[in-house]
């Protein structure tokens, strides 16, 4: 809870039970005033920006071709790209490296009849399932109703999308998915890592896929090698105390909620994440700098008789 809010709520705690109701419209207006400059709040508990008061959804116009897809304006970029044919092309690049990655271990992902991108932004990945959509369902989600709401305005059809929250739920049936991918999500996940992965194998078949990226010690020697990133630089500003990647760890994070930084020890992943997956594949530098996870459901064995 960030400290605007922790103030309100002590001082209301301290206003006898008899005066409260004449203190109710001033604590709302409190409140809202925290949740206005209070980001940590907004972002752990509200899918949306408290200013966002009026939106208009379109009346569906089905296109026969749905090509060429809208691109969304810069603010939606999320820093992928200085330019529009940057950002187009980060997500190619990096859907043509997860199709790599998933047709090594001999998954072809024209073979998934449901596709999930699990935090899809404004689908910069997920446009470039364009040629799949026609006869496949894929969804994307994001916990930022401002990207969700762009792509419903300009990408569905042929895609489909829904907000969700940073609680370790999606509202899917069991067993609904044959691929979900999350580039760069559990990159944030400073907490419920674990509710997060058994949520994705709830929602996958027996036999599907995860294709998930994170940051690992290849990481950091990537972002030692290029200390001009932001990334680098972000890290080289810590003080020695927080330098977690110059000991031995098997996760760290750095700050909490959507802001954080979460790093991993390959053997961390393969050690732990094997509780809920099989590990099929660690890919380094698949999605810039970021190592890829390819993880599969076990299939069930055959009852015997």
């Amino acid at each position: 809870m960030g400290g605007g809010m922790r103030r309100v709520l002590t001082s209301l705690l301290r206003i006898p039970g008899e005066a409260l109701h004449r203190h109710s419209r001033r604590f709302t207006r409190r409140v809202n005033r925290v949740l206005r400059r209070d980001v940590s709040i907004v972002s752990r508990f509200l899918p949306y920006r408290p200013a966002d008061r009026n939106w208009v959804l379109p009346l569906d116009d089905p296109r026969p071709d749905p090509t060429p897809l809208p691109a969304p304006p810069p603010p939606l970029w999320l820093g992928y790209g200085r330019s529009l044919d940057a950002y187009l092309e980060t997500g190619r690049r990096d859907v043509d490296a997860m199709r790599a990655v998933l047709a090594n271990s001999r998954l072809d992902i024209a073979a998934c009849s449901r596709i999930l991108d699990l935090g899809c932004g404004a689908g910069r990945m997920l446009r470039w399932l364009v040629d799949f959509a026609p006869e496949r369902e894929i969804w994307g989600t994001d916990v930022s109703a401002e990207h969700i709401l762009w792509c419903q305005r300009h990408l569905s059809p042929p895609f489909r999308f829904v907000t969700t929250t940073s609680c370790p739920h999606l509202p899917f049936e069991d067993r609904y998915f044959d691929l979900v991918y999350a580039g760069s999500v559990f990159t944030h996940i400073s907490e419920l890592a674990d509710a997060w992965l058994l949520e994705i194998r709830r929602v996958l078949r027996p036999g599907g896929a995860a294709y998930l990226t994170v940051h690992d010690r290849r990481t950091i020697e990537l972002l030692e090698q290029n200390p001009q990133r932001p990334l680098a630089r972000r890290l080289s500003a810590l003080p020695p105390d927080l330098r977690f990647w110059q000991q031995d760890f098997g996760m760290f994070t750095i700050e909490r909620g959507f802001g954080s930084l979460v790093f991993y020890d390959d053997r961390f992943i393969r050690r732990h994440w094997s509780r809920f997956f099989d590990v099929s594949a660690i890919v380094p530098e698949a999605y810039d700098f970021q190592t890829a996870v390819l993880l599969q459901k076990p299939v069930a064995s055959a009852p015997t008789s």
